[in-house]
């Protein structure tokens, strides 16, 4: 069988998933190519057996780029698509929500599902889930590859499984959209996040690994924010030098870690 997976990671956790998930499904003898979404997901669904997303669950949504290659995605002809999302701690009903929408583009949905994986979120007012130490990480990963292991049969097998049906995550999913929509949650994200030029060591490589290109060089050489983030925190985790900050309270790093990813310095996706 020839299948396709498209992604997209913020700081490693879902590309981790992604490797992992070809490495399964190749070792018993299915054919699969990988699209990074933003650079690749134009080739996505085109020549395939069967397809699907491999994503970090953002507040009960997946993530901008997705949506966006979804409306230019080829007619699935009821192409058999499956969801694999990750998250900290809560997908609500992510996986049913978009089911319906990508059902609408000819799509077969047939499985979504979602993995537990480390934090990456480790911000003001958001950090009462801390980043793992190196041993907790492991047995983190050894659990969500021993469930990754399942889904991957599961999809093989065409198993109908759609998380997200039971009153409690539909719930919660709609009300965490509707709050950071209404509330416009990453507008004050945008405010708070800032580069420190005493520290930048001008390598550019938060310029190079934006999704979206908001990193720009001012007048002065200095590097500063645009108005189009979608608080992937690539930048904020992965500087080399920690110069990306958001407020005075993330120079602490005891309180505020950033994380490298699942594998140790995860090496992003360059865009430019």
């Amino acid at each position: 069988m020839k299948i396709d997976i498209c992604y997209f990671s913020s700081t490693g956790n879902t590309y981790w998933l992604t490797q992992k998930a070809k490495e399964i499904w190749e070792k018993i003898g299915h054919e699969v190519a990988v699209y990074e979404v933003i650079k690749e997901g134009k080739n996505f669904a085109r020549d395939c057996d069967m397809c699907g997303f491999i994503y970090p669950v953002w507040e009960s949504q997946i993530p901008q780029p997705f949506r966006d290659l979804l409306m230019k995605m080829p007619k699935g002809v009821n192409k058999d698509f499956f969801l694999i999302g990750n998250c900290a701690l809560f997908t609500g009903d992510t996986g049913l929500y978009w089911k319906k929408r990508i059902d609408q583009q000819g799509y077969n949905v047939f499985y979504a599902n979602h993995v537990i994986m480390p934090v990456n979120c480790s911000i003001p007012y958001w950090n009462f889930i801390k980043v793992p130490h190196e041993t907790k990480l492991e047995k983190m990963k050894s659990k969500a590859l021993n469930k990754l292991k399942i889904m991957c049969i599961e999809i093989i097998r065409k198993k109908q499984k759609i998380v997200g049906y039971s009153s409690f995550s539909r719930f919660f999913g709609q009300l965490q959209r509707k709050v950071f929509e209404e509330w416009d949650v990453l507008a004050l994200f945008k405010k708070m996040i800032m580069v420190d030029s005493t520290r930048c060591n001008g390598c550019q490589k938060c310029m190079k690994m934006c999704p979206t290109g908001n990193l720009v060089k001012n007048e002065k050489n200095e590097i500063h924010y645009l108005d189009h983030c979608i608080g992937c925190l690539r930048c904020y985790n992965l500087c080399p030098e920690t110069a990306i900050h958001l407020s005075q309270r993330t120079y602490n790093l005891k309180r505020y870690p950033r994380y490298k990813g699942p594998a140790g310095e995860y090496l992003p996706t360059f865009y430019r």
